[in-house]
């Protein structure tokens, strides 16, 4: 069974309950964080289909955020551009991170 990489799983509700807490997620200083894999600049059809690009790349679709925001982007519309050069870490570090920030939210801390 492939596991879920899911933004969702990684990142919590806001107080309204309509948006993801961009602030709470567990993507957020992952461009501090994983390691380097390589460095290009974007084809017109990689700007355009972002969960493609992840895919092409890793075999995942769900990596797409986490390419947004190794970046240093957030909107995949207006950030997003032929051309620009974009960094792609390595899968193992992506992987590996996540996986501790599963372990981490499911810490159990008594006070």
């Amino acid at each position: 069974m492939a596991q879920d990489y899911s933004y969702s799983l990684y990142t919590p509700i806001d107080n309204t309950g309509s948006s993801y807490n961009a602030f709470k997620s567990a993507y957020k200083n992952v461009s501090f964080t994983l390691q380097l894999m390589t460095e290009r600049p974007l084809t017109d059809a990689e700007s355009a289909n972002l969960p493609g690009l992840s895919f092409n790349t890793y075999g995942v679709v769900d990596f797409w955020r986490i390419l947004l925001a190794y970046n240093g982007l957030q909107d995949p519309i207006q950030d997003v551009y032929a051309g620009l050069n974009f960094k792609f870490p390595t899968k193992a570090s992506i992987v590996s991170w996540l996986t501790q920030q599963q372990i981490n939210s499911s810490i159990t801390r008594l006070i």
